[in-house]
């Protein structure tokens, strides 16, 4: 068995979902510096910029589409589900909701089935509620639906309490962290905080 192969069978394969995004590409490059073979799973009409030179497995596919999310499973011991559609205002709010909620969905109930050892599950700070005392919120106070504003938002805390029902019912092994405004190198878009600090530094 050669030495790649080996590492497989040790450590096991990662797949990420979104893994051309901001977020995505950066987990792409700490498992690959932490020795874990990656899986890319992308779609099609998304530029592969963030992830050029990087030794890794590419698939393309739709999250929402069941049978192309169980084939980027296959061979797969690991999940870090970072796929999502970040914009804060959107003509069709359903685009957003079709992402995030029915994306999540369909990747962890296909995780659930490929009996995945672990998901790393990315939502986001906006599914925290502000705390009356002022103290730093965190996930002891989860944000409830109807004080989520906007499509986004809303998505997020959908999506959230479905992986958490998921956790608690089908004994899905997955854990849910919650990035808040990321910044630094590959934000190509970029993102809502990628554009306000372009914004502070043009004047």
């Amino acid at each position: 068995m050669g030495d790649s192969q080996s590492l497989m069978t040790e450590v096991g394969r990662v797949l990420v979902t979104g893994a051309t995004g901001f977020v995505g590409s950066a987990i792409v490059r700490a498992f690959l510096a932490a020795g874990y073979p990656v899986r890319a799973f992308v779609r099609a009409a998304s530029p592969r910029s963030n992830l050029a030179g990087l030794e890794i497995e590419s698939i393309e596919g739709d999250i929402c589409d069941n049978n192309a999310v169980a084939r980027a499973l296959a061979g797969v011991r690991y999940v870090a589900h970072a796929a999502a559609d970040y914009r804060l205002w959107a003509r069709d709010p359903d685009a957003i909701v079709r992402t995030n909620v029915e994306g999540t969905r369909t990747v962890m109930q296909a995780a659930l089935s490929a009996e995945i050892e672990r998901i790393v599950y990315t939502s986001s700070v906006a599914t925290l509620a502000l705390r009356a005392d002022g103290e730093a919120a965190d996930e002891t106070l989860p944000l409830a639906e109807p004080a989520a504003v906007g499509a986004y938002k809303r998505s997020k805390v959908v999506a959230e309490r479905l992986v958490e029902n998921m956790i608690a019912r089908d004994g899905l092994r997955a854990v849910i962290v919650h990035p808040s405004t990321p910044v630094g190198p590959r934000d190509i878009r970029p993102t809502p905080t990628g554009r306000v600090i372009v914004a502070a530094a043009s004047g």
